[in-house]
């Protein structure tokens, strides 16, 4: 009986400590976060072009995690936290939506008048139990950038975004 008592509570002991696994991500930015984007920007009554670049751009830096971080109000912020980097991802952009054409790569010649939105790939958010979700970076000119959190997750095989959160990036 007591073998059997020490072989249950090994078992029980492995299960426990097992670390789970890590979270399924989309192969492509769901077009939730561009819907979700787009209906915050008209909401704050912003009117005229958005232009989204086409990839994921490499967003999940030391600063904008920092940022995420504080959102969450949490002290645990080291580089260890950064994703992995991983290649760039295509960004779905729904039909209307706000976004009035897809660029490769910001051209100050025929971008530098209009709202530029730049995503990242999706990954879970190190301070928020793994929640996943997108940063998106607007800017005009490449300057005087926003950034936002998306929070994304999976219904039913479905991909969906809530609303986006500001975030102090410096």
């Amino acid at each position: 009986m007591k073998k059997i008592f020490v072989l249950f509570t090994a078992i029980f002991a492995a299960c426990a400590s097992a670390p789970p696994p890590p979270p399924v991500m989309p192969s492509m930015v769901p077009q939730g976060v561009i819907e979700s984007l787009c209906a915050m920007l008209h909401g704050q009554g912003a009117i005229g072009e958005v232009r989204v670049v086409r990839t994921t751009q490499p967003l999940i830096t030391a600063a904008s995690l920092r940022a995420l971080a504080e959102q969450a109000f949490s002290s645990k912020v080291h580089e260890s936290n950064a994703p992995v980097s991983a290649s760039p991802l295509p960004v779905e952009i729904p039909p209307g939506s706000c976004i009035g054409r897809a660029v490769d790569t910001f051209d100050p010649v025929h971008d530098g008048d209009v709202l530029l939105l730049q995503l990242s790939v999706p990954f879970p958010n190190p301070f928020a139990n793994g929640q996943p979700g997108v940063l998106a970076r607007f800017s005009v000119a490449n300057e005087a950038a926003t950034w936002y959190w998306v929070p994304i997750g999976d219904r039913n095989g479905h991909w969906m975004a809530g609303a986006p959160i500001v975030l102090p990036v410096r």
